[in-house]
């Protein structure tokens, strides 16, 4: 490969000065990848999200709510999608990134209608979103994830507007959300950032409403929750689960979100007994 690049080199050497020439070949030779401006601009994006993402906090199993809604805006995501969109275009493969995060902070936030108005163009990306790794990302998970999000979280909005959930729609949400998760090996959802453990949790919030609806196997269903949960948990957080809900301390929860998750597969272990 090196002795590629210096041929190259040696041929526009005739017809670039010395100096161009000089920092091309060290630039080439170094192994680095060259971002374009649009590249660099999606990249930003994805940062952003991922800053407003990981301080959403999931509401504590101890309120009793059990919603699955952000408290937060996602204003910043917001606003660099659509001034992408403005300078790029919607009709480009980076685009249905945007579409999916774009569809998850208006369902973050409550606004249904705008992300069930999303959900065609969730669809198409979910099937353009495979890693080149073979392994699952975020963005790919929360766009095979959407409609059951969007289901689970619309029937919740019932109960806040003194309605009454439909059980079987929560319980088929969750378990399309679990499906989506229950692959055999849970490394491949490494390049997922959090995004794969807050879909274990709002499935296992969404069994916990199934529960409160109808009743049933209460063990079975919390289970169904707490194992989900744990898949994305490392061992030495599982062990941290074994303090008791109310000793983990709610300012290091809002330092740390993923003690949020934790807390949750506490309160499912022990509530299942």
């Amino acid at each position: 490969m090196r002795h590629f690049i210096l041929n190259k080199t040696r041929l526009l050497y005739g017809k670039l000065p010395f100096f161009i020439a000089f920092f091309l070949i060290a630039y080439l030779l170094s192994g680095c990848t060259l971002l374009t401006p649009k590249t660099e601009a999606l990249k930003q994006v994805h940062n952003t999200y991922r800053q407003e993402f990981i301080k959403l906090l999931v509401p504590s199993p101890s309120t009793g709510i059990k919603d699955v809604a952000a408290d937060a805006s996602f204003a910043g995501t917001l606003a660099e999608i659509r001034t992408f969109k403005s300078k790029y275009g919607e009709d480009m493969p980076e685009a249905h990134h945007l579409d999916v995060l774009e569809a998850m902070i208006y369902l973050q936030t409550n606004q249904f209608g705008m992300a069930s108005l999303m959900k065609d163009k969730v669809a198409k990306a979910s099937e353009k979103l495979q890693s080149r790794t073979g392994e699952y990302t975020r963005d790919q998970l929360f766009a095979q994830s959407f409609v059951h999000l969007l289901s689970g979280w619309v029937e919740i909005q019932k109960a806040k507007e003194n309605g009454t959930p439909d059980a079987q729609t929560l319980k088929t949400s969750a378990d399309g959300i679990k499906k989506i998760l229950g692959g055999p090996d849970p490394k491949k959802y490494s390049e997922a950032d959090d995004g794969a453990i807050y879909l274990a949790t709002t499935a296992a919030i969404f069994y916990t409403w199934v529960f409160d609806i109808e009743g049933g196997d209460k063990a079975s269903l919390y289970k169904a929750g707490s194992d989900l949960i744990g898949r994305f948990l490392s061992e030495s957080e599982r062990e941290v689960a074994k303090v008791e809900t109310k000793k983990i301390n709610p300012i290091g929860i809002e330092r740390n979100p993923r003690l949020r998750y934790i807390q949750w597969y506490n309160y499912l272990i022990n509530k299942a007994k």
